[in-house]
């Protein structure tokens, strides 16, 4: 991105970089600056590898990576569910709705207002009400209160204008007649964050676990405070039942495809993502397998019912025997061989039983991968539209790829600087 072409002031961009970094919370596992530059360096990639680089403008891409990196800046690691449910204040100043992404956006306003951190002093009026209006739209629908109601529109918006994007998206158009539409515009800027911002599940499966381990931290934690305070807990906030594979197959499953397999359908050069999605939800299960099966044989998962069945039995043959035998002094020797006999047959029930239960789960886990699967047979037509490489004419804002101009800005250097401290 030439940042000079829209009047961003490069001189005080080290210091609004600074000030953003600052105000992310880095005791949060989760929520903390790596967090923001991994949503940021994602939409940029979408952007990228959707050819939407081509139909945004410069000041329109730098407000979506604007957004990006700050759509989570001040969060404290408590969601909004825990700060309705508790009264917090920032839901009372907020009626509730999306107290968050309201922070998080008059944050971000707070630190351009600052003559030191002000990027914008050199834009136009009119560009920086653009740049207000994409940011402000596109960071407060990354509330996940709104997720099912965008997975609809996704859907929707697919129907409609699947076909025309798809035909710019493959290199049979040269551009897309439905975004001369602003809602459609913007919208899609929404989606593209929104989707890097729940994009864990379909990153390589190595970075997919690291996140994982490090948002289950985080949710625990929230899980903890409203135990305490005497909450009702949170979903996949309760260490006490919470399991990691399960929480992401059910992310996954429930949540994430949904909206990630619309999206690839309106822009099928993006397919790599539901590939890996689907790859780590089978990843996921088969590490849920061999849960099972540890768990079993450690004796952890022994179901009480069936417990509660062997004692019984146990201390009814136990007593019935020692009852008749009592009078006439049992000697030790018989005792041993009638408990021995009873260990023999209660192992046996236990085998058979845990083989039954753990063949029933893996079953489970097999036909849910199976169903799961059928969901992603779009990719089939998808890759053979994707697989022609699109070659876009010149213009004065893509005559340079964007990657190489992005090794020359002093963004991606601050960036990387962040990264290292």
């Amino acid at each position: 991105i030439d940042l000079n072409s829209c009047n961003i002031n490069n001189n005080k961009l080290p210091q609004f970089l600074t000030a953003i970094g600052d105000r992310y919370v880095s005791s949060n596992s989760y929520h903390n600056l790596y967090h923001g530059v991994d949503v940021l360096h994602t939409s940029y990639e979408l952007l990228l590898n959707s050819h939407l680089r081509f139909v945004y403008s410069t000041i329109e891409i730098f407000s979506i990576l604007l957004a990006a990196f700050a759509h989570d800046v001040g969060h404290f690691g408590l969601n909004n569910i825990y700060l309705v449910k508790s009264k917090h204040k920032l839901a009372l100043l907020h009626n509730d709705r999306s107290p968050l992404e309201n922070m998080h956006c008059t944050i971000l306003f707070d630190i351009l207002s600052n003559e030191s951190t002000n990027i914008l002093d050199l834009v136009n009026d009119k560009q920086w009400r653009e740049i207000r209006k994409i940011s402000l739209s596109v960071i407060l629908a990354t509330d996940m209160t709104h997720h099912f109601e965008q997975i609809h529109k996704t859907q929707l918006f697919n129907e409609m204008n699947g076909v025309d994007c798809r035909g710019y998206c493959t290199g049979e158009k040269d551009s897309i007649d439905c975004f001369h539409d602003d809602s459609n515009r913007i919208f899609i800027m929404e989606l593209i964050v929104h989707c890097s911002d729940i994009s864990n599940p379909f990153k390589k499966f190595e970075i997919c676990n690291s996140w994982a381990q490090l948002v289950i931290e985080e949710f625990c934690l929230q899980g903890d405070r409203e135990r305490m305070e005497g909450l009702e807990i949170s979903p996949m906030m309760d260490r006490e039942s919470i399991n990691l594979c399960n929480m992401q197959m059910g992310f996954i499953e429930f949540v994430v495809a949904p909206l990630v397999n619309s999206f690839v359908q309106i822009f099928p050069t993006l397919h790599e993502i539901s590939s890996n999605m689907l790859t780590n939800y089978t990843k996921w299960a088969e590490k849920r397998k061999a849960d099972i099966i540890k768990d079993h044989l450690n004796g952890k998962k022994i179901e009480s019912s069936i417990v509660n069945k062997i004692d019984n039995r146990t201390d009814s043959q136990i007593n019935s025997n020692t009852d008749s035998q009592l009078d006439s002094r049992i000697d030790n020797q018989n005792f041993l061989k009638l408990d021995s006999e009873i260990d023999s047959e209660i192992d046996s029930e236990l085998d058979n039983q845990l083989d039954n239960q753990i063949n029933e789960e893996i079953k489970s886990l097999d036909e849910r991968i199976v169903n799961f699967s059928m969901k992603f047979n779009f990719l089939y037509d998808i890759r053979s539209q994707a697989r022609y490489k699109l070659h876009r004419p010149s213009s004065s804002s893509s005559k340079t790829s964007i990657s190489k101009q992005l090794k020359k800005n002093s963004l991606s250097k601050r960036l990387q600087s962040f990264m290292i401290r």
